[in-house]
């Protein structure tokens, strides 16, 4: 009996080493997930910051001033708003990334469109680059949004082979104390 003994206290710290390595790496992929979460609500702040700077410095635009410095004084806090966010946006993304990608791009032909030799004069142009800018930046938030629902990688492994590690051990601990059972469980399979 003190062989089974040491076999179970063996089996037991397993299993709470398991436990505590389960418990160590959940909290670090918490942790990360939260740092996602952030990111999310960052970029999505950007782009709202973004979109309506360049709304109203079209806006602005359209409002007819005599001239450009006129125009400038007017429209320079939402120029200088609207390429900050533009910034924020671009070292947000993952240059690696087809749906960052698609966003830069369209982020580039905007901020085209605002430079001095841009072309303001198509509000439909703006407009249907605003849609695409949103509709690309719902996928990118979508993405992260499944990597925060479904944990790290790490984490998704460590939690399997844990699981794995738990049941066997549960099993060999089951086997230790209790061999009657097992060989009579074993007799009726």
């Amino acid at each position: 009996m003190a062989d089974s003994s040491g076999t179970a206290t063996i089996i037991g710290a397993s299993i709470a080493a398991v436990v505590a390595l389960v418990g160590l790496v959940a909290s670090k992929e918490q942790k990360t997930s939260e740092f996602r979460q952030a990111w999310i609500d960052g970029l999505r702040n950007d782009l709202a910051t973004y979109l309506s700077r360049i709304n109203a410095a079209y806006d602005a635009k359209s409002a007819g001033f005599a001239t450009k410095s006129d125009l400038w004084e007017v429209v320079r806090e939402d120029i200088t708003s609207m390429n900050d966010a533009s910034c924020r946006i671009k070292l947000r993304l993952n240059h690696r990334e087809k749906p960052s990608l698609a966003m830069l791009e369209t982020l580039r032909e905007i901020d085209g469109l605002f430079s001095p030799d841009g072309d303001l004069e198509k509000p439909q142009k703006i407009d249907d680059l605003q849609k695409r800018l949103v509709s690309e930046a719902r996928e990118v938030l979508k993405t992260e949004w499944n990597r925060v629902k479904r944990g790290e990688v790490f984490f998704a492994i460590t939690k399997w082979i844990a699981f794995v590690v738990v049941v066997l051990a549960l099993i060999a601990l089951a086997r230790t104390v209790f061999p009657g059972l097992y060989e009579s469980v074993k007799s009726r399979l």
